[in-house]
């Protein structure tokens, strides 16, 4: 069986147990080595504490907001955002006004935001029926 099919199955044995797959549940399952969830994780605690605190950097980059003035009233933006090309090697964030005040990034931009759209409709679209 090959590693994505021997993750999977485990994940439903975790979830059959409760029936709910917990992430807890799944980390305690993964402790053991002789599992393959097991080389899903970073055990070295140095290393998993500064990605954890880089996790925390980008959740932090996604909250903070902006309040752009629109004609009628006014419109709360995130003040940062990730354009496609920048995710590219350590990734990187752009302010909601650079890329506005920018052709090139603002096409860019709207871009992403149709392919979202389209991939956020064909991902529900199946459950319709």
């Amino acid at each position: 069986m090959d590693r994505i099919k021997q993750i999977k199955a485990e994940l439903k044995v975790i979830e059959k147990k409760k029936g709910l797959l917990n992430p807890h549940d799944v980390v305690k399952f993964a402790e053991n080595p002789k599992t393959a969830l097991h080389s899903c994780f970073t055990w070295d605690d140095g290393i998993a504490a500064e990605q954890w605190r880089l996790h925390e950097a980008r959740n932090l980059i996604r909250v903070i907001v902006e309040v752009i003035p629109n004609e009628n009233n006014e419109i709360i933006y995130r003040a940062f955002i990730s354009l496609p090309k920048d995710r590219h090697n350590e990734g990187g964030y752009r302010s909601i006004g650079s890329v506005l005040s920018n052709e090139e990034l603002r096409k860019q931009l709207l871009n992403q935001a149709m392919l979202e759209m389209k991939s956020f409709k064909k991902k529900y679209q199946a459950f319709a029926n």
